[in-house]
């Protein structure tokens, strides 16, 4: 489940500040 959230918080920063900071 934690992952999911993760995944979800990640998409949202990426949304937020596109940037290639979060990529994985």
């Amino acid at each position: 489940m934690a992952l999911i959230q993760t995944r979800h918080v990640i998409a949202c920063l990426k949304e937020l500040y596109p940037a290639k900071k979060f990529e994985i």
